[in-house]
């Protein structure tokens, strides 16, 4: 059987970062007292490309500098088959919607699948 696994992009509202990064520890925490959740990483999107031409030459990515409409967090939750991911993520949305709709600035783009390899 493979394991399941959701991406998600939050877009984070600049004045919600601090409260952001919080509930982040709370929905770890959460996670791991879910019986089938295997791992879940949060990223912070602190780098961008210049274009393609400096990754085919190996240029390292810049640093961003300053916020234009929101801070990106990138959500990777694996999980060992969807109907845990069902029943986790009913879950997650009582407990976390409303905290995370305050902080948001659209709910999250959410990407959902299997693995291949």
């Amino acid at each position: 059987m493979k394991n399941f696994y959701e991406v998600c992009v939050y877009k984070v509202k600049p004045t919600k970062v601090a409260e952001f990064e919080e509930l982040i520890l709370e929905i770890d925490e959460f996670q791991q007292g879910i019986q089938g959740s295997l791992e879940m990483e949060f990223i912070k999107r602190t780098h961008r490309i210049t274009n393609f031409e400096s990754i085919r030459q190996g240029i390292p990515p810049k640093k961003i500098t300053r916020i234009i409409k929101s801070v990106k967090y990138i959500m990777y939750w694996k999980m060992d088959n969807e109907e845990t991911h069902g029943k986790a993520t009913q879950l997650f949305f009582e407990k976390f919607g409303k905290k995370l709709s305050r902080c948001t600035l659209e709910p999250g783009e959410k990407y959902l699948g299997v693995n291949v390899l």
